[in-house]
């Protein structure tokens, strides 16, 4: 209108409503929201003209969205993409859950039930948010979200760093350019180990192309905890002792760079931060970062099932037997040295830092500075204190040493 007034109504008005002149203009600019998200897909990309990317990313292959705008959404992007590029722009949507509180409410500022992925980032790191969501992304389903759920995940974090450090400590003069062992070289456990991973590793493939995300971290979550952790490592702990054979110790150095590497491969996509730092320490790495390196392959060659049947029937080990891992037999038939033990992740350095560590045992395996990894190495050390007021020698650290809260 003359005066300038920007009119909004339901009908194209007559005239301007504050100075009465029938001299008005549709703002040729103003598109309604979903008419102009409907056309988002090829918009974006240059439409109108026939751009390099429209010709190259139209239609893509798959939308990720939430089940509550298929028609807002989703419907409309169908239906514009057929009207202007005869073509429909995905031929897949996944359908990602809603989030929810713990008590599986919307939510809402005004309730104060939000959970602040930045403030949960700070807390626990993003590697632990992501791995949780991953985990409770089930199809067609609520997420209900708690703090505990990524308090619960940020320790498998843990376990999978002092894994990690575990065998970097113990792949010390390993060439991974050497020939591999032969399958009939390996023991029991070797072979029981790899057989599991290529187990595994055909399926998170088939999961993640499924997307059923959740069944895949699950999937991963229970082998490299329960396998990896709580049995091989265990299992294999006798070999990297003095006076062991040296082909033993060498076919564990394999078994173990091979393993790991594996997992860090087929973890990444969940929790890319951690795995990269530690993907760095790794001998021989085949790229310079593990974004890049080709995803891990199922080889049926390595599949044994008569070694998984000898395994889970307990002939390798009494104590599974009675459902338990090396570790625990262990700890129950020596309840002091248990004790030693946690004593030893509680010594505190001289120059006061957060964790002590023996001085004789590679102390620059990790500096704990890469990125997504300090707060989890913090996690660590406070889940394992040594009660208030008590001391106890720690173990290998010769007289005098101790450690303490």
């Amino acid at each position: 209108a003359d005066c300038h007034e920007i009119t909004v109504a339901r009908k194209a008005p007559a005239k301007c409503a504050k100075c009465g002149s029938s001299k008005l203009e549709q703002d040729p600019d103003v598109l309604d929201t979903w008419f102009s998200s409907a056309l988002w897909p090829f918009s974006i990309m240059g439409w109108p003209t026939e751009t390099p990317d429209l010709k190259y990313f139209y239609a893509t292959s798959l939308l990720s969205t939430g089940h509550d705008i298929i028609f807002f959404w989703v419907a409309r992007m169908i239906m514009m993409g057929l009207h202007f590029r005869k073509k429909i722009p995905f031929q897949k949507v996944f359908f990602h859950p809603i989030i929810k509180d713990a008590k599986g409410q919307k939510m809402s500022k005004s309730k104060g039930n939000v959970i602040d992925p930045l403030e949960m980032k700070e807390e626990y790191g993003m590697d632990a948010l992501r791995f949780t969501l991953a985990a409770l992304t089930a199809k067609g389903k609520e997420m209900r979200l708690a703090k505990d759920e990524i308090e619960g995940y940020r320790r498998f974090l843990n376990k999978l760093w002092n894994a990690s450090r575990f065998t970097l400590i113990n792949l010390a003069g390993f060439d991974p350019s050497a020939a591999a062992p032969k399958k009939s070289e390996l023991t029991l456990e070797d072979r029981w180990i790899l057989s599991r991973l290529n187990r595994v590793i055909a399926e998170t493939r088939e999961s993640l192309e499924s997307y059923d995300f959740n069944v895949t971290a699950k999937g991963l979550y229970d082998f490299v905890w329960h396998d990896f952790c709580d049995w091989y490592l265990e299992l294999i702990k006798p070999r990297f002792y003095e006076g062991a054979a040296a082909g033993a110790k060498q076919s564990a150095q394999y078994v173990l760079h091979q393993t790991l590497t594996d997992i860090l491969k087929l973890l990444h996509p969940f929790i890319p931060f951690i795995t990269e730092e530690i993907y760095q320490k790794l001998p021989g790495k085949e790229a310079e970062s593990i974004m890049i390196s080709e995803f891990p392959t199922s080889l049926k060659s390595w599949l044994d099932e008569s070694s998984e049947k000898k395994v889970r029937a307990g002939d390798e080990h009494p104590a599974a037997k009675t459902g338990q891992s090396p570790a625990q037999d262990w700890r129950q038939k020596h309840p002091k040295a248990r004790q030693r033990v946690r004593a030893f992740f509680q010594r505190v350095s001289p120059n006061g830092g957060a964790h002590g560590r023996r001085a004789d045992r590679a102390p620059e395996v990790f500096s704990g500075d890469g990125p997504g990894v300090r707060r989890s190495l913090l996690a660590f050390g406070r889940a394992h204190r040594y009660p208030q007021g008590k001391s106890a020698a720690a173990p290998g650290d010769g007289a005098g040493a101790k450690a303490s809260r």
